[in-house]
């Protein structure tokens, strides 16, 4: 998540992608967020000119089978939405 302005912005973490929480690695404005955890859909502030990196944690691991088939070109990404709610003034 990146901020490059200079008023704290509120991201909504997303879901989906393997896993419903997120580990923080590295949070430029806030060192102590390190190695916290953030739940998906919830709100995370990035502070002023700053940068959140988080990491997905799986809670489970997906199975594979032997006849899985592999997605076609094009089809294996997924958007993702990464909402900014704007704070009332």
């Amino acid at each position: 998540l990146f901020n490059a302005g200079g008023t704290p912005l509120h991201f909504t973490v997303p879901a989906g992608l393997g896993g419903e929480r997120w580990r923080v690695v590295v949070d430029t404005a806030d060192p102590t967020n390190r190695d916290e955890y953030v739940e998906a859909r919830d709100d995370w502030e990035v502070g002023a000119w700053a940068m959140v990196l988080l990491e997905r944690n799986r809670l489970r691991e997906l199975p594979v089978a032997s006849g899985d088939v592999m997605p076609a070109p094009g089809e294996a990404g997924r958007s993702i939405d990464w909402s900014i709610r704007e704070e009332a003034p």
